[in-house]
């Protein structure tokens, strides 16, 4: 009895029980990690391609742009080709461990302090749901 009292105590205080907070974490983190396992090796050619660039033209300076028109569609694929030919498939997921577990860990925090944001707002104030409230 004493813990459905503490989980109530804590629910009536935050509005939200922790296990709803964990949920929306573990969901939100689930999904960035898969999605960065699934544009990871877009992040690699991104990255090699830019590296190529240092010293060609002297310092990098704003952000460099693959840009898929006519004339530097090849480049990209190209080099995806050298990669996968001279290193393996697998070099194109190099450094996805840490680049997942970052994602998640933003991610999931920054959904999870969203979502509680307004449930709280909307209690605590008289906004409803709508621009005023996503912009608080």
């Amino acid at each position: 009895m004493a813990g459905g009292d503490s989980s109530g105590l804590s629910k009536a205080k935050w509005g939200v029980s922790p296990s709803h907070v964990f949920y929306h974490f573990g969901t939100s983190g689930m999904s960035v990690a898969a999605a960065t396992a699934i544009t990871h090796p877009l992040d690699v050619l991104k990255v090699r391609l830019q590296m190529q660039l240092v010293g060609q033209r002297g310092p990098l300076v704003g952000m460099v742009r693959l840009q898929m028109n006519t004339k530097t569609v090849s480049r990209p694929i190209q080099e995806l080709h050298k990669i996968a030919s001279e290193e393996g498939v697998r070099a194109l997921w190099k450094g996805v461990g840490p680049a997942m577990a970052r994602a998640s860990a933003l991610t999931a925090t920054q959904l999870v302090t969203y979502d509680e944001s307004k449930q709280v707002l909307t209690r605590w104030t008289s906004l409803q749901e709508g621009f005023y409230l996503h912009l608080m």
